[in-house]
């Protein structure tokens, strides 16, 4: 039996994908994509096997036994940004060995976040507060720190203000 091979793709934060000549190519030989709608629609035209599968991207508690289940040995899995910072990456590295992954960073929305403010990402702290308890803010908020939130919709702007003060 061959080896299960899951290539993790990270899409960037611009609208259209803007991937390298090797995730197309990887893209253009699997045999399945997994992704959100908008992020399947963003890499629709760089499927060009009709026999490539494309699949919603399923609750992560389902998710390890969909690709078990699949009868597909080559699976790409759209991400957004970097898989591997503040990613799904993390998630496929505790589930699947090393040797069946297979990761291609694209610009994370901390970069981007990072770079039209004219921050420096080793002078900022991060936390993501996506599906994890707003109270987690109150460990990271220092005096003269630059603090980096990924939010969800149960941390809005406005929630945020209310738990800091």
């Amino acid at each position: 039996m061959a080896t299960l091979k899951i290539h993790i793709i990270g899409l960037g934060v611009s609208e259209s994908a803007e991937l390298s000549m090797q995730v197309k190519a990887v893209l253009s030989r699997c045999d399945m994509v997994i992704g959100s709608p908008r992020q399947l629609e963003t890499v629709v035209t760089f499927l060009t096997d009709v026999k490539i599968t494309t699949l919603p991207l399923p609750k992560l508690d389902r998710l390890k036994a969909t690709i078990e289940d699949a009868d597909a040995q080559t699976i790409a899995v759209i991400a957004s940004g970097d898989p591997l910072y503040f990613g799904i990456g993390r998630w496929f590295s505790e589930n699947f060995s090393n040797q069946e992954l297979f990761f291609y960073p694209a610009v994370s929305s901390v970069q981007a976040a990072c770079h039209r403010f004219g921050l420096s990402l080793q002078d900022v702290t991060v936390l993501s507060l996506h599906g994890r308890p707003m109270e987690k803010i109150r460990t990271k908020i220092r005096a003269n720190t630059t603090l980096v939130v990924l939010t969800d919709k149960s941390s809005q702007p406005q929630v945020l203000a209310r738990e800091c003060v």
